[in-house]
Parts: structure tokens; C-alpha cells; sequence
């Protein structure tokens, strides 16, 4: 419970809605061993018809404890975790061919997904693509400079606030915390952590989880505009095709 709110009324309530349950520990979910992608496989899900696709990079990402996770935040924010980033400032500001581009560093309790997405027309797909893809391995191989560093710092610091400014969103990162088994003063010390993080670690932790060459990517659109093209994209080792409507059963295209 958040806001004003007391004990009584919260334990009253807790027994209205919730006295009923049964007893004992709650089930615990082992999921096996996620395998990351080797090389790059891009699947097409075909939708007929289309004149815009959707497009999407990324491989299997970090756990939220992991001692990569604050460098990765920094590095996320200039490379496509703002508005003047710079998937953003490529894609859409000089090129137009896409209204939004982000990226994504998005943790689990035992292991996370790091992706950036796209939208562009189907004339523009496979350049934004193909662009997508050097700044990524641009990001890894030259990393950030001290100046993108302290300007990714001052963002997230200036930002913060907005995460916990209402009762309703203090709740959510309480329930976050929790389910991604992150200690209660996590938020408390998040600050901290990232005034502490230096341009060393940042350019550690991107050749350390990032994988631009080891990805899937995936592109939602209609294949039959776009399938002379598909070739032109760079270290595609394997094209996957399955229609949206379809059960989930990929064809593999060979040449």
C-alpha cells in the first residue's frame, strides 16, 4: 500500500481480499538456461499488405544484481535511452526514417534482454537497419567519451525524481524491487552508484555484454516487398520466415 493510508485500514483490507488464500510457500519457477544467439539470425514475421515495419535488435541481456548493470545504464542512455541519443539523432533528426529509435536495457531477476527498436517505411527499412547496426558496433568497440559520461550522469540524476514523485509510483518500485531480489535501499544508494561509475567501467561492461555480431533480429512487415533486400544486411547467417497469423513454426529461407 502507498499514500495515506494506516496500518489498521491496510491489514483490514489485506484480510477482506486476501484471507481465503491458502497457506504455505509460494511455488517457485526454475526456467532453464536461456542460449544466446551465435551469429545473426534475423526472422521476418510476415504481415501482408504492410507499408511501415517494425524492427527489432538484441540478445539476451544482464541479471539486475549484476555488477554491469550501472555502466550499462549510462551507456544505454546515450545510446538510445533519450530523445537527443544517438539512434535518434541518426535515424530520425538527420535521416527522417524513423519517428522514434530507442534502445533498452531491460534486467530480469535471473537474466535480462538488451535491444533498440525502430519503425521505418518499407523503403527505409533496411538502411535504418543496416545503420542500426554500426552504431551498435560502434558503441562496443569505441565506447563513450568522458563528455558523453558526465552529460548521461547529469540526465539520469536530473531524471530520478520523476521515478518516485506519486505514492503510486513509490509502490511500483518497492514491487519491483522485490520481484527482481534487489535489497529495500536499492533506490536510496542508485544515485550514488552512478556518480561512482567511471568511463572505464562503461567501456568494460559494453565489450563485456554486448554482442553486436551475436544477435536476433526480428522485423515485422510484408516479406514480399522486402525479400530481395534482406540479403544486403551485414553477418545475417540464417533468415527465418512465419506469417503473423500462423502457428508459431519458422521456415528457414536458404539460398
Amino acid at each position: 500500500f502507498s499514500g495515506t493510508i494506516d496500518r489498521a485500514r491496510a491489514t483490514a483490507l489485506v484480510r477482506k481480499y486476501f484471507a481465503r488464500l491458502p497457506k504455505g510457500e509460494a511455488r517457485r519457477v526454475t526456467l532453464a538456461p536461456a542460449k544466446p544467439p551465435k551469429g545473426r539470425t534475423l526472422l521476418f514475421v510476415d504481415k501482408p499488405k504492410r507499408t511501415q515495419t517494425q524492427v527489432f535488435v538484441g540478445h539476451l541481456g544482464i541479471r539486475a544484481t549484476s555488477r554491469h548493470f550501472f555502466p550499462l545504464e549510462i551507456a544505454n542512455t546515450i545510446f538510445g535511452g533519450t530523445f537527443t541519443a544517438r539512434l535518434i539523432q541518426e535515424i530520425r533528426e538527420k535521416r527522417g526514417w524513423s519517428y522514434g529509435a530507442y534502445s533498452y536495457n531491460q534486467v530480469g531477476r535471473t537474466i535480462g534482454r538488451y535491444f533498440f527498436r525502430f519503425y521505418p517505411a518499407n523503403k527505409d527499412c533496411i538502411p535504418a537497419l543496416k545503420l542500426g547496426l554500426t552504431l551498435f558496433e560502434t558503441l562496443v568497440a569505441d565506447g563513450l567519451s568522458d563528455q558523453e559520461v558526465a552529460f548521461a550522469k547529469s540526465y539520469i540524476k536530473n531524471s530520478f525524481p520523476f521515478r518516485i514523485e506519486t505514492a503510486q509510483k513509490q509502490l511500483a518500485e518497492a514491487l519491483r524491487l522485490e520481484l527482481l531480489g534487489l535489497p529495500v535501499d536499492y533506490l536510496e544508494h542508485y544515485l550514488e552508484r552512478i556518480s561512482r561509475t567511471s568511463s572505464a567501467e562503461v567501456k568494460t561492461t559494453l565489450r563485456a555484454v554486448l554482442h553486436p555480431n551475436d544477435v536476433m533480429i526480428v522485423i515485422v512487415g510484408t516479406y514480399e516487398t522486402l525479400a530481395k533486400q534482406l540479403r544486403q544486411i551485414p553477418g545475417v547467417n540464417r533468415i527465418l520466415v512465419n506469417r503473423y497469423d500462423r502457428r508459431w513454426n519458422p521456415k528457414e529461407i536458404r539460398n
